[in-house]
């Protein structure tokens, strides 16, 4: 994959963020939808090795076997490891004749599916930590499976209905285009579903802690004063945050409205003073929010 180091699925880690902060059953579906669309990168191993041609791209040989590491969890369940961006596969240490090679939902899903020891995969392992469940991944695939066949009965009873408007030669017409277009029909499918499919991943407990942001400019700090001033919201803390190892700014907030548009928002103000730095949200009455803005005063109030 030429543009492996300029990967980043924002898409896929806002609707996570968004997950975390209020986890309904419809930001549990777009973060799957987002979870079957996303590109990954995952280590991988190969017998006999490959050759690499000038563009990068790697040449296997017939019969070549890829073989992908496994990471065990606190219970002894084995996961894949799927990384989100290049800055997150360079915490796994590569082995010898191991590469990073782009890998996707269908991918795991086929490896998962073939080894009943496999529990599933997680996505950044050393950061957000997102296991994808083995049995997520089976509703998915069954409802994918649903609904090609429900669109090609859908199709099928157009194609009759069609048929019987136009009398017998549209019939013979209309058998002849549904062959001809049966074998594109379910991969057009298969992304419609898994774009509306519900699921809810499982996730690990990562330590957080709570630091006060002392130097946080001023104008930084205006801008989100002007945005909060267009939105309902009542008041807004801002506080330091540490997940495991990613560093990164919390804001809490007393609002009603649309949450999204709000986090939305302020991770576009924030992305140029906090380079590096990942933002996350929480409402006041959240125990992660009580727990953050114990002892601290608003930077606004409406």
């Amino acid at each position: 994959m030429a543009d492996m180091k300029t990967l980043k699925n924002q898409d896929l880690i806002m609707a996570y963020r968004l997950m975390q902060y209020n986890a309904t059953p419809e930001r549990q579906a777009e973060f799957m939808q987002e979870v079957v669309k996303a590109r990954f990168l995952a280590p991988a191993s190969f017998d006999p090795e490959p050759e690499e041609e000038e563009d990068g791209k790697l040449k296997l040989k017939p019969d070549t076997k890829v073989m992908f590491p496994e990471v065990s969890n606190n219970e002894g369940k084995k996961y894949f490891p799927a990384f989100s961006d290049y800055k997150s596969a360079q915490k796994w240490e590569l082995k010898d004749g191991q590469r990073l090679v782009p890998t996707n939902f269908e991918d795991y899903a086929v490896m998962i599916l073939r080894d009943e020891n496999a529990a599933g995969f997680v996505i950044n392992p050393f950061d957000e930590n997102i296991r994808i469940d083995r049995n997520v991944i089976i509703a998915l695939k069954q409802q994918q499976a649903a609904f090609i066949k429900q669109k090609m009965e859908e199709a099928k009873k157009r194609q009759a209905q069609a048929a019987a408007q136009a009398g017998p030669q549209g019939a013979a017409a209309s058998q002849t285009a549904g062959k001809a277009q049966g074998g594109s029909q379910p991969a057009a499918a298969a992304g419609q579903q898994a774009a509306g499919a519900p699921g809810q991943p499982g996730r690990q407990t990562v330590t957080i802690s709570f630091h006060r942001i002392e130097k946080c400019p001023e104008k930084f700090l205006q801008e989100v004063r002007d945005f909060l001033k267009t939105q309902p919201v009542k008041k807004a803390y801002l506080q330091g945050l540490m997940q495991g190892e990613r560093k990164g700014c919390l804001f809490v907030l007393d609002h009603e409205g649309d949450e999204k548009a709000i986090f939305s928002g302020l991770a576009k103000i924030s992305k140029p003073y906090m380079p590096g730095m990942v933002m996350y949200a929480a409402k006041t009455s959240s125990d992660l929010g009580q727990k953050a803005i114990a002892g601290i005063e608003p930077f606004y109030e409406a």
